[in-house]
């Protein structure tokens, strides 16, 4: 939370000084569907998704918007290499689309926000999950996802990476992940 914080404040206050500008903030659908197996991590979303919308009323006046993605399950590579099939078949149950997002995806959001499509939108989270939470009650399959959990958690001790530290790194490895599709897109979309 406190990286989200001091980094919309130093992006606000140069966006004030040159005429306004777009705030996207990556959270995640774990900051809306609750998760007993993940309360520090899903807290910590829900307090950017909260941010966000303070952020976007406080600085309205200097013409900045400002609005989260927030990216289900994402097929990274990070993902890919860690994740077991099992945990990975146990979790896609819970996406109505049954799959996945992409990276390129979640860019496609983000890109929303920073377009002027968007012009007119601030304070909204946009949920990029392929429906994941939207068919089952908001506690519906947690003894699956939990027991899904500590599987997933027992894979990163094997592996040698820390479940929370896993988890801490989540939003860098998530940037990291749309730069490449993000600079695609918007050299797509924007070039003259």
């Amino acid at each position: 939370l406190r990286s989200v914080f001091m980094a919309s404040q130093a992006a606000a206050k140069y966006m004030a000084a040159h005429g306004g500008g777009s705030i996207i903030n990556i959270s995640s659908v774990g900051g809306q569907i609750p998760d007993i197996s993940q309360i520090s991590y899903g807290t910590s979303k829900a307090a950017i998704n909260y941010l966000t919308k303070l952020i976007a009323v406080q600085e309205a006046k200097h013409r900045i918007r400002c609005n989260a993605v927030l990216p289900g399950m994402t097929a990274t590579e990070a993902v890919e290499k860690h994740l077991s099939d099992d945990f990975r078949n146990l979790f896609q149950r819970h996406i109505p689309l049954g799959r996945m997002g992409l990276p390129e995806e979640i860019a496609e959001a983000v890109c929303y926000f920073a377009g002027d499509a968007a012009a007119y939108t601030t304070g909204q989270v946009l949920t990029v999950s392929g429906g994941f939470g939207l068919a089952f009650g908001a506690l519906c399959g947690i003894v699956d996802v939990f027991i899904g959990g500590v599987s997933y958690a027992a894979s990163k001790w094997v592996s040698g990476i820390p479940f929370d530290l896993a988890h801490c790194a989540g939003n860098f490895v998530m940037a990291l992940a749309l730069f490449r599709p993000m600079r695609r897109l918007l050299k797509k979309k924007y070039r003259k």
